[in-house]
């Protein structure tokens, strides 16, 4: 079994608002910080992650431009892969995700959204792993406000490598 763990810190200054020309104002940029681990054995890799943003140093930027404020963000997500046969690894895996989010803008005054997804899906490599496909299947759900939304998305990805 292996463990990896990765952190990450970043910061950014501010973003100018301009319109036809006019400076209105310029909004900060959240700092942002997180963390990540993952263990992986023959079979098994299970992986999470945390994701901190500072979006409330923005809200008297965002309040001057007559939004209704922001707030600060976290992002929590984790998974694993079931590997099928150990001999051959790339051949359809089992994957399975979750992620919450609370998001930086308010909708209505003073109620932070959120959002939860969950994800299932699977991929096979070919062409000696120079080629491969994964799909998967997601579904997400936002609210706060009194508003909601719900998703399904179906992911297709191709990879080809030279």
């Amino acid at each position: 079994p292996t463990l990896s763990i990765g952190a990450m810190l970043r910061t950014d200054h501010n973003v100018k608002v301009d319109i036809d020309s006019t400076r209105l104002t310029q909004v900060d940029l959240p700092i942002s910080a997180g963390a990540g681990v993952q263990w992986r054995s023959s079979r098994l890799t299970i992986a999470g992650q945390a994701l901190w943003r500072s979006w409330s140093d923005a809200n008297a930027d965002i309040t001057t431009l007559d939004g209704y404020g922001s707030f600060n963000t976290i992002d929590l997500g984790g998974g694993f892969e079931y590997i099928r046969n150990p001999r051959r690894r790339y051949q359809f895996p089992i994957r399975l995700g979750v992620r919450y989010s609370t998001l930086p803008f308010a909708i209505t005054p003073g109620v932070q959204p959120h959002e939860l997804e969950l994800s299932v899906g699977t991929g096979t490599r070919f062409a000696a792993q120079r080629g491969g496909i994964d799909v998967g299947l997601e579904r997400a759900v936002r609210s706060g406000g009194g508003y909601h939304e719900r998703v399904w998305r179906v992911l297709i990805g191709i990879t080809v490598r030279p």
